[in-house]
């Protein structure tokens, strides 16, 4: 098993008390598959993804359940050791690309960054990687596209230039933040196709975080759904989409549709 979530619970901290965001969640992902978190907003899954990578904010805090990473106890796991981690193996496409990237350098420097933290190559290889990876998500002028600054491109340019930085050191996981949520419905369908052809030329694993019941149907194996931080039903895409046991699933589906 790849990624195994156990009785994860995350809690945010106030003056006065605390309060449970993420309660007892528990689930699996296996190598080369795709499993989707689904729920409304404040449900709980944007925290799951952080909390994986160890990217939640200073107050919020897990207090109880196991990440599992690969046979690796990440809640346990170095400072140094996640760092390493980061990108390396676990890598995160978010939301909104010009907040993921840093608006005062090129994209071409930034996605290089990661190759010269991550991997071995030489110098003189790691642009040639660059354009390599812009081409791969189907940039069709990398070299001039590595030049530019994040606020240059359009928001499919600067999606498909985030999920380059993502793949750069050919992570095993890749967790997707609601890849298509900014994007009109033209540009989502390409990125859709676009991270499955990746899936599969790649065998990458996904934990796909969204709302968008057509990048599920289109992207996923199982489904997880999620409502004020509980799991309230899980299965396959085929049962839980298609045909949904319970009465928050199925108003889920209807508000989603």
């Amino acid at each position: 098993m790849l990624l195994q979530i156990s009785n994860l619970t995350v809690k945010v901290a106030s003056l006065q008390s605390q309060k449970t965001i993420v309660d007892k969640v528990s689930f699996s992902l296996s190598s080369e598959r795709v499993l989707a978190l689904v729920g409304g907003s404040g449900s709980g899954k944007t925290t799951i993804g952080l909390a994986i990578l160890r990217l939640l904010a200073p107050q919020l805090t897990v207090t109880f359940g196991a990440i599992d990473f690969n046979g690796e106890n990440i809640l346990s796991a170095s400072p140094k050791r996640m760092r390493q981690l980061r990108g390396k193996e676990v890598a995160m496409i978010f939301q909104e690309p010009l907040d993921a990237f840093n608006p005062v350098l090129p994209i071409g420097f930034q996605i290089e960054e990661m190759l010269w933290y991550h991997t071995a190559l030489p110098a003189e290889k790691r642009k040639g990687r660059v354009y390599e990876l812009l081409n791969t998500v189907g940039i069709r002028d990398p070299r001039r596209v590595a030049r530019d600054y994040p606020h240059q491109l359009s928001g499919g340019m600067r999606q498909r230039a985030m999920i380059a930085q993502a793949l750069a050191a050919n992570p095993k996981l890749i967790i997707a933040d609601e890849p298509t949520s900014n994007l009109d419905v033209t540009l989502q369908a390409r990125v859709i196709e676009l991270i499955k052809k990746l899936i599969a030329d790649l065998k990458l694993s996904v934990l796909l975080i969204t709302h968008d019941l057509g990048v599920v149907d289109h992207l996923a194996d199982e489904v997880v759904v999620l409502s004020e931080g509980s799991v309230v039903e899980q299965g396959a895409v085929r049962d839980i989409v298609h045909n949904p046991q319970q009465d928050y699933t199925r108003k889920l589906m209807e508000a989603l549709a």
